[in-house]
């Protein structure tokens, strides 16, 4: 929340709009292992939110889509066991179901405004909050992104995260079933947007939020230092299992500092090296790129720096490719 809260004073000063401001709730804590959180008022979690809506006033069943996916998957067999080739085939058929619009959070927002304009002032807080969010938690290496981990305020359109137990990109860096994409930018999202979708709003917002965490980047590297090298984050479950895998304090910190220098993904092709996974059926050839940019170890060109813009485009392309989401874990819920 202190991290938090010094975007929110950064984005403030940079007179970017009010809604990319970051909803903080009250975090407590009592030992160090037991705390108390803060309520968010008049929130649900997006999954409530779509279960609520379909239960109540579209009659669609909660889970159409996984029957859906059940079915098709079948002619394969176990989903687990699918290659990814054949998972990628899976969810496509499903994206492409005229039973399957993935529009339950829009029509949703739509039922509970009292007048259009109330609707569209609500949808654009939507847009800009979820943007400038995504930006922060893929700065902050913030995973675990499932929809009973985002919260939506039905009377302003605000969206909230919380669990931040994946931070610091624990959930990417994982050799079994990693997360491959930098935040949430599923169908449910998208199409809660206005007629432009990523590209209006959104890409705006999010842009915004990027140049001013780039240009404050001294500022925010003094905050986070002092945070990741705290003892006690240090032995926490995951943060714990990630240092003792050679990942010191010093390359989650450097990490951070690649994204906000717009280096991160500056890796030349002569690093690229095949993506090291357990799993077999993670073994793809065009995440040698991507996987190489997290890692601590390659030589990054200053040359190939990307601004805001650019490092936005590539970030909102890599987050909306249904291909990335084979290698999820089913939970996660590719299809919302």
């Amino acid at each position: 929340m202190q991290l938090f809260g010094m975007v929110n004073v950064l984005l403030g000063q940079s007179r970017t709009s009010n809604n990319a401001q970051i909803h903080r709730f009250p975090v407590i804590p009592i030992s160090n292992n037991i705390g108390l959180l803060g309520w968010v008022e008049n929130a649900n979690t997006i999954n409530n939110t779509i279960c609520n809506y379909r239960a109540n006033i579209s009659h669609v069943r909660s889970h159409h889509e996984s029957s859906v996916l059940r079915n098709y998957v079948e002619s394969f067999g176990q989903w687990e066991r699918l290659t990814i080739i054949q998972r990628a085939e899976v969810l496509d058929y499903v994206m492409n179901c005229p039973d399957c619009e993935a529009v339950d959070v829009a029509r949703a927002m739509w039922h509970r405004s009292n007048t259009a304009e109330q609707w569209l002032e609500r949808r654009a807080v939507f847009t800009t909050s979820l943007a400038s969010m995504s930006i922060v938690g893929y700065v902050f290496g913030l995973g675990d992104r499932h929809l009973g981990n985002i919260l939506l305020s039905m009377s302003t359109g605000k969206i909230v995260h919380i669990d931040f137990g994946d931070s610091f990109d624990v959930g990417r860096l994982r050799h079994v079933l990693p997360e491959t994409v930098p935040f949430r930018l599923t169908r449910m999202l998208t199409n809660a947007m206005e007629i432009f979708g990523v590209d209006g709003i959104f890409r705006a917002s999010a842009t915004g939020t990027q140049t001013t965490l780039q240009k404050n980047r001294d500022s925010i590297m003094a905050l986070l230092s002092a945070f990741v090298y705290d003892p006690i984050v240090q032995h926490k479950g995951r943060m714990k299992n990630m240092m003792e895998k050679s990942r010191s304090p010093q390359d989650v910190v450097e990490r951070i500092r690649n994204k906000l220098r717009g280096v991160e993904l500056a890796v030349p092709t002569s690093e690229l090296v095949p993506f090291n996974t357990t799993t077999e059926s993670c073994k793809r050839p065009d995440l040698l790129y991507m996987s190489k940019a997290f890692d601590d170890n390659a030589q990054r060109d200053q040359r190939m720096a990307l601004g805001p813009d650019e490092q936005v485009d590539f970030l909102i392309n890599e987050a909306v490719r249904p291909d990335n989401y084979t290698t999820l874990y089913f939970g996660w819920g590719p299809l919302w």
